[in-house]
This record gives C-alpha cells, sequence and structure tokens, in this order.
C-alpha cells in the first residue's frame, strides 16, 4: 500500500496501461484510473451496460470503489 494515497491517476491516453493497471493495483494496493479507462467506464454506464471487464482493474471488474462513493453520495 502507497501510504496516505487513496487512488491514483494515470492522466495521458498515450500509454498502453489498461493491460497492466490490475497488476499495479494489487502492487500499489491502490485504485488505479486512467484516462482510457474512465473513458471506457463512462462510455459503459452511458450505454447501459453493467457487465464486468476482468483484468482491467477495479473500475471495471465489477469491483469499482469509485461508483460505491457516487452511489452513497446520490
Amino acid at each position: 500500500m502507497v501510504a496516505g494515497v487513496d487512488a491514483m491517476l494515470i492522466a495521458c491516453t498515450d500509454f498502453g496501461t489498461l493491460p497492466v493497471v490490475a497488476t499495479l493495483e494489487a502492487d500499489l494496493g491502490i485504485p488505479i484510473v486512467t484516462s482510457n479507462q474512465a473513458q471506457l467506464w463512462a462510455t459503459l454506464q452511458a450505454a447501459g451496460v453493467q457487465a464486468a471487464v476482468p483484468g482491467w482493474g477495479q473500475l471495471l471488474d465489477g469491483t469499482n470503489p469509485f461508483a460505491r462513493i457516487a452511489d452513497k453520495e446520490a
């Protein structure tokens, strides 16, 4: 775990991060969000798709910690 860090944002779309997001999360012990991952998640949500995308991090695999935060605020 990274002390004092709740999550990490990788905000550049020119990195091939989707295949390694789950590994980064496991190694660092925190959720990772990338620009491409967030755009895919938002597109799936807008289309009403609720299916999990395993292997591409918590945001997409059905264990989305950020959706739970949003649900609490609603």
